[in-house]
């Protein structure tokens, strides 16, 4: 599927539970960064993980895994409508502010195309992403509060862009929804991809403007879930959170997160 606005072209992948479906339609769960979750959804499936839940892994054709460009402009907020700005992760060959858009395109075209293929209960949804996927679960919950039942954010790069999207959660109304963040706690003893000390001294340039207790103070005023992973650095909490969501399950029924370490 291509998403009109970016020309992305998007590889969706469906995971369809094998019992039948409930009347009302099986619970889904939509996740970022498609590709990599795909990747891993496969492997605990084989390994005899039982689903309980449609999800949807919405990734990139015709790119590598970590399609760093296109996220970077379809997972982040535009500072100002309709205007795109340089990453400051690379500001010479990525932009952001496209997920305006990309939410559109969710909305309008792919989860109704989901709803054609299989019988899905949308209030009993869910919005997963990670990194700059969380940063878009958080703008989607500021900006579109009602299009899920259940946002998890795992990592969310709060520090983006002076902690643009940190300081409007703060401000901004409380929407009556879940909301739960997961944080990695553990220092990285290696990259998956190599960092220069340049780039390793902006990324601490780049969080300084977030406050020390942000993920506290957003979880106290959001009424959200808090989970620390205390053996698990940036770059593992990815496959970690989604464990967790498989282990916890996607029914709403089931109730919120338990607050703990995990």
């Amino acid at each position: 599927m291509t998403a009109p606005a970016s020309g992305h072209r998007h590889r969706v992948s469906l995971f369809i539970p094998a019992r039948p479906a409930p009347d009302q339609g099986y619970p889904i769960v939509l996740l970022l960064d498609g590709d990599r979750a795909a990747l891993h959804l496969r492997q605990v499936l084989a390994e005899g993980q039982s689903l309980d839940a449609v999800y949807v892994a919405i990734g990139y054709a015709d790119t590598e895994q970590h399609a760093v460009v296109e996220r970077a402009l379809d997972y982040t907020p535009a500072l100002e409508a309709g205007h795109r700005t340089p990453d400051p992760l690379d500001a010479e060959h990525r932009w952001n502010g496209g997920a305006a858009e990309f939410r559109q395109w969710l909305s309008a075209e792919l989860e109704p195309e989901i709803s054609r293929r299989v019988a899905v209960d949308w209030s009993q949804s869910t919005l997963w992403g990670h990194s700059y996927g969380g940063l878009f679960v958080l703008s989607t919950l500021l900006e579109a509060g009602s299009s899920y039942s259940r946002y998890v954010a795992a990592d969310p790069s709060l520090w983006w862009q002076d902690a643009f999207l940190y300081r409007r959660l703060m401000d901004a109304p409380v929407v009556a929804t879940e909301l739960v963040l997961h944080r990695s706690r553990a220092t990285a003893t290696r990259s998956p991809r190599a960092r220069t000390e340049a780039q390793r001294s902006l990324r601490e340039s780049l969080t300084a403007a977030l406050p020390a207790e942000a993920f506290e103070r957003v979880a106290e005023r959001w009424n959200a879930t808090l989970i620390d992973y205390p053996e698990h650095d940036h770059g593992t909490l990815f496959e970690a959170s989604l464990d967790a969501l498989l282990e916890r399950g996607a029914a709403a029924e089931g109730g919120r997160y338990p607050i703990h370490d995990h």
